[in-house]
């Protein structure tokens, strides 16, 4: 049987998927809770190009959409319930109303810091929530 041709994604489909993914790769999310913004591909899950129905489509990582397209000769590679799963979780975490909170010690009042100093500072705050770092998290309930 030969590769089925793709199809356009019709551009509201694709705006629906980037809007509730916010960039953000559901696989990076579900295995390593990381919320970064990525460069990455909108991934047909069941693997059929000419499907760009919403519920088959899922923003992926550049690393994870190649993970997810290859054919693993030894380990049992990403699964399709895995994935969408995953974007499940993750499109739950954007409609959750809820603020992250960043608790850190610093050595000064934080208005003290020069603007560059403030940009390195709020860089290592996305990399801890991204990587698990030393920076305590927790959500709150915004009312």
């Amino acid at each position: 049987m030969g590769k089925k041709k793709r199809k356009k994604t019709p551009v509201d489909t694709e705006k629906n998927v980037l809007v509730k993914s916010r960039h953000r790769c559901c696989l990076c999310f579900h295995l390593d809770g990381c919320l970064r913004e990525k460069d990455g591909q909108i991934a047909h899950l069941d693997k059929d190009p000419s499907n760009g129905k919403e519920e088959n489509l899922a923003f992926l990582c550049l690393r994870h959409h190649n993970e997810y397209d290859s054919v693993p000769s030894q380990s049992i590679g990403l699964k399709q319930k895995v994935v969408k799963h995953a974007r499940q979780r993750l499109y739950d975490y954007f409609e959750d109303d809820t603020e992250i909170w960043v608790k850190i010690k610093l050595d000064r009042d934080f208005a003290s810091y020069t603007a560059e100093e403030q940009n390195k500072l709020m860089c290592k705050i996305r990399d801890a929530l991204c990587i698990g770092g030393d920076i305590e998290v927790r959500k709150r309930r915004v009312v």
